[in-house]
């Protein structure tokens, strides 16, 4: 069996510049990437949308392959704090963690169950 080959982002961001100087169509450019390397692993898909979101970027002469930071809400949430204040008080409620620590109070429990806990709140 072929050895899987994976990509960072920065890597199919070069293989669209390439296909873009080959004045290839988003589609024709999905297509020859998958065909060279097969899908890629879930971090780094390549979606028709995505490949036209780049090619656009690339025609407009933005050749920046770092991702660039977003609008609205940080993705980031520190673990720690999380566990750290369920296990001072285990009779915290999902909203009152999720108030303290600055995120969607659906988040703390996702977040719990990621790191082992199973059972949180009075």
């Amino acid at each position: 069996m072929a050895e899987k080959i994976f990509l960072g982002c920065k890597q199919v961001r070069l293989l669209l510049l390439h296909e873009l100087k080959k004045q290839n169509s988003a589609g024709v450019a999905v297509g020859n990437i998958y065909g060279m390397i097969g899908p890629l692993s879930t971090t780094t898909t390549v979606s028709y949308d995505a490949v036209g979101v780049w090619f656009r970027q690339l025609k407009n002469g933005d050749f920046c392959f770092e991702d660039q930071p977003r609008s609205g809400r940080p993705v980031a949430v520190n673990e720690k704090r999380i566990l750290e204040l369920a296990q001072e008080d285990f009779r915290h409620c999902t909203r009152e963690l999720a108030k303290k620590c600055e995120c969607s109070y659906t988040t703390i429990p996702q977040h719990l169950r990621g790191l082992g806990k199973r059972r949180y709140g009075a």
